[in-house]
Formats: C-alpha cells, sequence, structure tokens
C-alpha cells in the first residue's frame, strides 16, 4: 500500500507539471503559428531532427542504466559525468560539421548557421545526461517538475520575443537552445556533480551490457520515429512539413500529457522492484488500464473535432493540418499502450528484447512511410502513419506480454473489451451529431461536441463499471467516498 501511495503522490505531482507545461507549449505553438509561415516551421523541424539523433547519441543509454543499477558508486557516477563532457564537446563539433552535408542534401545554406546555432544545444543536452538521470535516481520529482515548467516559460517567452522580432525559425532555434542550456544549469546546481580528469573504465564496464541494448533501440526508435520528417522534408517541401507537424504536435499533446505523466517515474520507482515480476506486471496493469479509458476518448473525440482544434489553436490557415490530424488522431489509444512499454522492458532488464521489437517497429514504419510518399500527398502520408503507429501494438504484446511478463496476450487483449465498446458509443454519437447539427463557428462546435461525448463517456463507464479504474486519478479519501457510495 505504502508504494502504491509514493507512486500516486509522484503522479499528482507529475500531473500538475505535465499540464502547466502543456499549457504554456499551447500558448506558445499559439502565437508562433500566428506570426511563422508554414515554411518557418518546417525548416525547423527539419533540422530538428538531427538534435533529437544527436541527443540519443548524447545519452547513449547511461540514464536510465544509472538509475536501474544498484551498484553504482558516487565515484562511478562522476566518473560517467566526467565521460559525458568529453562526450558533448565531440559531439558538437560533430554536429556543427554534418551541418554542410545536410544543407547539400536539401540544397538550402540556412541550415549551415542553423546547424552550428544547434550545436549549442547539442552539446548542454549532452552534459545534461547524467544530472537529470542522478535527479531522476534520487527521486527528486518535484524539483525536475519545477525545473520543467520555469525552463519551458523562460524558453517560449524567449522565443516569442526573437519571433517578434522577424527572426522566423531562428526564433524555434533559440527556444531548443535555450531549453537545453537551462535545463543543464538548473540539474548540475542540484546535483553535486564533479569533473575528473581520469576516467575509470570500471564504472562504464557496470552499465555497458543494458546500455548498449537501450541505445541501440532509442537509435532505431529515432529513425522510425523521425524518417516521416525527414523525407517529407526532402521529396515534398517545407510547407508540407509543416503542416504535418503541426498535426503530428497536435497527436502528442495527449500523449505527452497523461503517458509523460506516469512514464518517466515507473523505471525509477519501480527499479527496486526488478525481481518481483508478478508485482511489477501488477503495476503494470493499473497503469495501462487508466490510460486505456483516458485514450480512447480522446482518440474519438481528436477525430470527430479534428476541424475545431486545428483553428482554435491554429486559425484557418492550417486546414491541410486538420486533415492529417484527423488521421493521426485514431492512433493515439495505440502510443498511449505503447508509451508504458519501454519502462517496463528496462524495469525487467529485458533491453535486448526491446531492441529486436525496435527493428520490426522501425521496419514497418519507414515502409508506411515510402508507402504514403508514393501518393504524393501529405494527408495519405498521415494515414499509412497512423496504421504503422497502431500495428506497433501487436510488437508489444509479442515482446512485452508473452517473452518478458510471461503472460498471455489474449488475457491481456480481455481487458480492453469494455473500452472498445466505449470507443464505439462514443464515435456513434458524434458521427450522428456532426451529420445532423453543423455549427458555422467552431468553438461553439468545439464546446457542444465536448460536451455531448463527455456525457455519453461518463454514462457507458458507468453501464461498463469501468469507473472504478479512473478513481485512481483522485485522492484516497475522495475514493472511499465514491466507493461506498
Amino acid at each position: 500500500m505504502k508504494d502504491n501511495m509514493s507512486i500516486k503522490k509522484v503522479t499528482f505531482i507529475n500531473i500538475i507539471v505535465k499540464y502547466s507545461v502543456f499549457i504554456i507549449n499551447f500558448v506558445y505553438i499559439a502565437i508562433l503559428s500566428r506570426i511563422l509561415t508554414q515554411e518557418d516551421f518546417g525548416i525547423a523541424a527539419t533540422i530538428n531532427v538531427f538534435v533529437a539523433f544527436f541527443a540519443i547519441l548524447a545519452d547513449f543509454g547511461l540514464g536510465s542504466s544509472m538509475i536501474q543499477n544498484r551498484d553504482l558508486t558516487d565515484d562511478d557516477i562522476n566518473s560517467l559525468f566526467s565521460f559525458s563532457i568529453i562526450l558533448a564537446i565531440g559531439l558538437a563539433l560533430f554536429f556543427t560539421i554534418f551541418s554542410f552535408p545536410f544543407s547539400y542534401f536539401y540544397r538550402e545554406k540556412v541550415y549551415i548557421k542553423l546547424g552550428a546555432l544547434l550545436s549549442i544545444a547539442v552539446f548542454f543536452s549532452t552534459l545534461n545526461t547524467i544530472p537529470n538521470g542522478l535527479l531522476f535516481k534520487n527521486k527528486e520529482f518535484l524539483l525536475v517538475g519545477i525545473r520543467q515548467v520555469i525552463v519551458s516559460i523562460v524558453s517560449s517567452i524567449i522565443a516569442i520575443f526573437c519571433a517578434k522580432f522577424g527572426l522566423r525559425y531562428y526564433a524555434l532555434i533559440v527556444f531548443s537552445i535555450a531549453t537545453s542550456l537551462l535545463n543543464f544549469l538548473w540539474n548540475y546546481l542540484n546535483c553535486g556533480l564533479k569533473f575528473r580528469f581520469r576516467l575509470k573504465m570500471e564504472s562504464i564496464n557496470k552499465i555497458k551490457n543494458y546500455s548498449s541494448y537501450l541505445f541501440g533501440f532509442n537509435l532505431i526508435n529515432y529513425f522510425s520515429r523521425n524518417t516521416d520528417n525527414l523525407l517529407i522534408g526532402k521529396f515534398m517541401g517545407p510547407i508540407a512539413l509543416g503542416n504535418y507537424n503541426i498535426a503530428y504536435k497536435l497527436m502528442l499533446y495527449p500523449l505527452e500529457m497523461l503517458t509523460h505523466v506516469i512514464t518517466p517515474i515507473l523505471h525509477p520507482l519501480l527499479a527496486e522492484w526488478q525481481h518481483d515480476k508478478d508485482y511489477v506486471y501488477k503495476v503494470y496493469m493499473k497503469m495501462v488500464k487508466l490510460l486505456s479509458l483516458l485514450g480512447i476518448y480522446i482518440s474519438m473525440f481528436c477525430f470527430f473535432t479534428s476541424e475545431e482544434i486545428v483553428y482554435i489553436i491554429s486559425g484557418e490557415k492550417w486546414k491541410v493540418a486538420g486533415d492529417c490530424f484527423r488521421l493521426l488522431s485514431i492512433s493515439i489509444w495505440a502510443q498511449m499502450i505503447n508509451a508504458t512499454s519501454g519502462s517496463m522492458f528496462q524495469v525487467l532488464n529485458q533491453t535486448k528484447k526491446q531492441f529486436k521489437r525496435g527493428l520490426i517497429v522501425a521496419f514497418v514504419t519507414v515502409s508506411c512511410i515510402l508507402l504514403g510518399l508514393y501518393y504524393r500527398s501529405i494527408v495519405v502520408v498521415s494515414f499509412f502513419v497512423m496504421l504503422a503507429y497502431n500495428s506497433n501494438f501487436i510488437t508489444m504484446l509479442k515482446f512485452l506480454i508473452k517473452d518478458s511478463f510471461e503472460k498471455k496476450p489474449v488475457e491481456f487483449l480481455k481487458c480492453f473489451i469494455p473500452d472498445f465498446m466505449i470507443g464505439i458509443a462514443i464515435a456513434g454519437i458524434l458521427y450522428c451529431f456532426s451529420n445532423v447539427i453543423s455549427f458555422d463557428n467552431k468553438i461553439i462546435s468545439f464546446i457542444v461536441k465536448f460536451i455531448v461525448s463527455a456525457i455519453v463517456y461518463l454514462i457507458m463507464l458507468v453501464l461498463t463499471k469501468q469507473y472504478k479504474f479512473l478513481l485512481a486519478l483522485f485522492p484516497s479519501k475522495l475514493t472511499k467516498k465514491l466507493v461506498a457510495h
């Protein structure tokens, strides 16, 4: 009970933090999308893809390895931090050099300047790997949460001012630099790490097996997740990429609001239970069931209100983004379930299975993207990306549920039958409602659809008795009263 309460308490802290950051990012994107053009977003998105790639090179699985390995000493951690400084210098220089062939590939010289600037973000992101991992290992979730909110506010304000002064896509680059710099400074000042000129190879050897497979998975997952941006930017141009990028960000918002509240804390909190597979599975199922019930509603609601959502956030000029978002939203439920799988592989010391699954996922995702590009339509590409993300659920059943947890996939799937019933009911009502009543005002249309879908959702939760799984969102005293009634 004590451990469950600690997870609940930390989750509550994360909910406050993530929702605060979501509101900040919501306002940030809403303002910038009205100042900048689709082309500005497309140019920044193209090169930011490789910033994420270098972030994976920088991490090398070190952060998660620190959390998982209970035998690392303070001397080992300082040695790993010293290693990360050398790595940071090397990666920043390499990123600067890399920007030259990158600009040649896309036939746009501006990427040379952007690459030089973003090398600063690469440098500080690399330095932040060990301090950030150490804070999570020590379960400093409140401190990390406060940092996320403050850094988001400051970075957003800086970027908006840059955009207002006509810096166009440079404003988005400045946001990345400010975020990485402020994150590192905050974490480093709260960790007490020390630089050592002499590296201890035995410190690296303690984590190399675990981290190498995790690094391999992250690398593969990166390419499968970002191939769409790379290929769209190359073969369809920055305008198409800008529309897709806005739609993709909108799809990610509910994932970040809900799954990112839970997934960052699962590994640090469950690492000490890594040898008790049944207990880990029990906690995992509670998280998955909660995410499923929330995800099924969000998927259906976003699909039938995609036009209104894009209009409210970005304005009329992003209609194509609305069409893309409608299709991508169908994958939200599956992605919310899949989001927790990474932490489970790591807790169970099954990063090798995670790596194998990543290979299959990457192949399917890239194949779907290439197939979508064949039709030369960004909306069609969005459709195939949605199919790829939904197919990832199948590989999760095989490698996590069957092979790692050693449970029957059929029994796992039975848990979601009531959830699908709820989703079908919401979809049916919204479909009929959309075809019978139409509003010229998008905001009114959004509000009415939300009220109607929410009422149906609550009724179905009661009829299927699934509301009990959502009680975990409420304080324990209130939960006991609700159950009693």
